[in-house]
């Protein structure tokens, strides 16, 4: 009863301490990644829309570093525990935004 009436339970992806994802790493929590970085490409022209692979190919890079310039971050491409923190905060600000939706 709870599931249906509670707080959505958030999604972390779980890092190992000094865990990076690099370009070539295939994990399912990439096409979260992915699909944030698809999200925050429809206001922000430097991002470009990365495919859904689930893999740090060369254009979800190419996006992460687009977005990493933009946080004031590194811009590696490289998925890491900090860049992963703007991205939700940034991803969460936006989407919360695209639907009219706003924590109360």
């Amino acid at each position: 009863a709870l599931i249906r009436v509670g707080k959505a339970q958030p999604i972390e992806i779980v890092f190992e301490p000094g865990q990076i994802f690099r370009r070539g790493d295939y994990n399912p929590y990439l096409y979260l990644l992915q699909s944030m970085l698809n999200v925050l490409s429809q206001t922000a022209p430097t991002i470009d829309s990365p495919p859904q692979t689930g893999m740090i190919d060369e254009k979800t890079a190419e996006a992460l570093a687009a977005f990493q310039i933009l946080a004031g971050l590194p811009p590696t491409g490289e998925l890491d525990r900090l860049t992963w923190k703007y991205l939700v905060y940034h991803f969460t600000q936006e989407a919360s935004r695209i639907s009219g939706y706003s924590k109360l």
